[in-house]
């Protein structure tokens, strides 16, 4: 058996290094290819990787010849992200808990032939997102394992962790600086950091943020600090569920635009979108003049509703010997 991961960035290794070592586990010959040079805690795993230049990815993944192509790329099957007729299954695997309606763009999930969803919520909502003869597995999401087993140092962080698009939180330079200066204020023990969102690295670099506020602008793709984090400020990105996982701890959501790159189709419209309704659940929303010394961080009062529905969100638990016995079964499908 031949698998080949397509892996856009380091930002994605914490979502499908594993099943890069199922799949060393069960013998098959692999191949990686990515953008970039990318770090693997199995550093033996780095032997498999192939850099490629973006303006030559289209000629190569027509060329590609094997059993299974793995990545966290959708859109597998459009002009900038060919199938190849000598690849035999494309599967997908998710690097967000948030719903697939909205955020993705028309046709995302359509060309896979597997779909790896991390729990019940996101497969029921691929419903009309796939073709008839997609198979949709329910698999976990590694990411939750890759975090318990970080360590925990002194709760010293607040992070920025915007997401990307043109309603950034990064796009609006003068609430960023304001924001800088309330926590300056309201948490002066406190480092500050800043992660953008990797596919705005080059607008903060252009920007060159605010260095008199002594805070720290994290440039690197890993994200393996979450136990540090006192307090998680956003917009809409992802990062909030990752975090409330493994810590419960503060979240605030800051009152922007959603980034919608799809409308929903009639017979999505009763979805309880994830990214829509944990705002209110497991942190506060705030608008840009909010004042932070009135804000009541003590831990939210959560009904047994929303904890059955938070549940839903981070289950089951990503099993490798689970997943392995997926994988092996693809062979006679």
């Amino acid at each position: 058996m031949k698998s080949i991961f397509f892996i856009e960035g380091q930002e994605h290794i914490r979502f499908i290094e594993d099943y890069i070592y199922i799949a060393k586990k069960l013998n098959h010959k692999i191949s990686i290819y990515s953008f970039e040079k990318l770090k693997f805690k199995d550093t033996s795993i780095s032997l498999h990787l192939k850099i490629v230049k973006k303006e030559n990815l289209r000629i190569i993944l027509k060329s590609l010849k094997s059993d299974y192509f793995f990545t966290t790329t959708p859109g597998v099957g459009s002009f900038y992200f060919p199938k190849s007729k000598n690849v035999k299954k494309y599967i997908y695997i998710f690097h967000s808990l948030f719903s697939p309606n909205e955020v993705y763009i028309k046709n995302s999930f359509l060309n896979f032939d597997i779909i790896f969803s991390p729990n019940e919520i996101i497969a029921k909502q691929l419903e009309f997102l796939i073709s008839d003869r997609s198979k949709n597995f329910i698999t976990g999401y590694p990411v939750l394992n890759h975090y318990k087993k970080e360590s925990e140092k002194n709760k010293d962080i607040i992070l920025i962790a915007p997401s990307w698009g043109k309603n950034s939180l990064l796009t609006d330079l003068v609430f960023l600086n304001d924001l800088i200066k309330k926590l300056r204020t309201n948490f002066e023990d406190k480092k500050i950091i800043i992660r953008p969102h990797p596919m705005q690295l080059k607008l903060i670099e252009s920007n060159q943020i605010i260095d008199n506020h002594m805070i720290k602008i994290d440039f690197d793709k890993n994200l393996n600090y979450l136990k540090n984090i006192s307090l998680l400020i956003t917009d809409w990105s992802g990062i909030s569920l990752e975090y409330y996982s493994i810590e419960q701890g503060n979240i605030i959501f800051v009152d922007t635009p959603k980034k919608k790159r799809r409308n929903m189709k009639v017979k999505e419209k009763n979805y309880d979108l994830i990214e829509n309704k944990i705002r209110n659940i497991i942190g506060i929303v705030i608008s840009k003049n909010t004042d932070f010394s009135k804000l009541n961080f003590n831990a939210k009062s959560i009904s047994e509703i929303d904890k059955k529905y938070l549940n839903d969100i981070f289950s089951p638990e990503f099993e490798i010997n689970k997943i392995e016995k997926i994988i092996e079964s693809l062979v006679n499908k």
